[in-house]
């Protein structure tokens, strides 16, 4: 269980609900945290938003729900080895849904602000090279949509 009071998270998401995907690169941060400042558009890599091998869904905080805090401190559970949390890129529900991927509400006991992203699939389609081209495809068109990239 979470030692965070869970504040009410609606079981659906809701359109304007805004989503954060993880970073953990510091060198990455960093470049988004300059181009920010700078007011220039973000260079986003399309590889934050491509699913893991053998999955088509990315995981995502539903930021509206709780404080900057509390979603840090979910994120560093799942501490990497040599990395520390960085940010988190921002994207709009109803971007992501207008692009054809749902948006599904995953929360548990330990993340009670989590969901996910899934990318549409041809379930007709068994060729590897072709999924991998999908994702690739809407991983791309995720990423440009991120509207801004929030520190912890």
């Amino acid at each position: 269980m979470t030692d965070f009071k869970v504040k009410t998270v609606p079981p659906e998401i809701d359109r304007p609900e805004l989503l954060g995907r993880q970073e953990w690169s510091e060198r990455q941060a960093g470049k988004l945290v300059r181009q920010q400042e700078a007011n220039r558009p973000l260079n986003v890599p399309k590889n934050k938003f491509k699913p893991p091998v053998n999955s088509n869904t990315l995981s995502v905080d539903r930021m509206d729900y709780a404080e900057r805090n509390e979603l840090r401190k979910l994120a560093e559970k799942n501490i990497r080895e040599n990395q520390a949390f960085q940010g988190w890129y921002i994207v709009c529900a109803a971007d992501v849904m207008d692009l054809g991927c749902d948006v599904q509400a995953s929360q548990s006991p330990q993340h009670p602000y989590h969901a996910d992203i899934i990318i549409p699939t041809d379930p007709n389609e068994f060729d590897p090279k072709a999924i991998k081209d999908n994702q690739i495809k809407f991983a791309l068109k995720i990423a440009q949509t991120v509207r801004k990239f929030v520190t912890k």
